[in-house]
């Protein structure tokens, strides 16, 4: 499988050189987490852009997805489950004060992913892991080029 091999590569140049590149080890993540099966979590808060910058650099987290429910700003989280629990989401959850809204229909903001949509990297093709972690590390002032690979940097 692509999971399979992605791991396979991430382990060999572990191995060989004790280390792989961020960007296959992103791979690796979300195409074993698809395989696995991930789980969704919906979290409210003041400011679902802040949610995305939390829950987007969190391992485990496979993508995030801001937008409107019950009239609040919320944050729906892909994760993981058995990378992190949802009761690690939900500790992450309470440092910006989310509360878990009552089940309403969910609608995408129009500005996904504000903090990368408002850089240069923002015509990049990117995995849905790979724009999570870009997003944190604009949104907390780090280099967001470390989870891109060289070919990603260039374009």
């Amino acid at each position: 499988s692509a999971a399979g091999l992605a791991e396979t590569m991430v382990n060999a140049l572990i191995r060989t050189s004790g280390k792989a590149p961020v960007y296959l080890q992103l791979l690796a993540d979300e195409l074993s987490a698809r395989k696995r099966g991930t789980a969704t979590n919906t979290y409210s808060m003041y400011c679902f852009w802040s949610g995305e910058a939390l829950f987007g650099a969190l391992n485990g987290v496979v993508k995030t997805t801001a937008g409107f429910q019950d009239g609040k700003e919320v944050v729906k989280v892909e994760y993981d489950p058995a990378i992190i629990s949802k009761a690690q989401l939900d500790k992450a959850a309470q440092t910006l004060h989310c509360k878990i809204p009552a089940n309403g229909s969910f609608r995408n903001d129009a500005t996904p992913k504000y903090y990368l949509a408002h850089h240069a990297y923002k015509n990049i093709d990117m995995l849905e892991i790979q724009k999570c972690r870009v997003n944190s590390a604009i949104a907390e002032g780090q280099d967001p080029s470390v989870y891109l690979s060289s070919r990603q940097r260039q374009q």
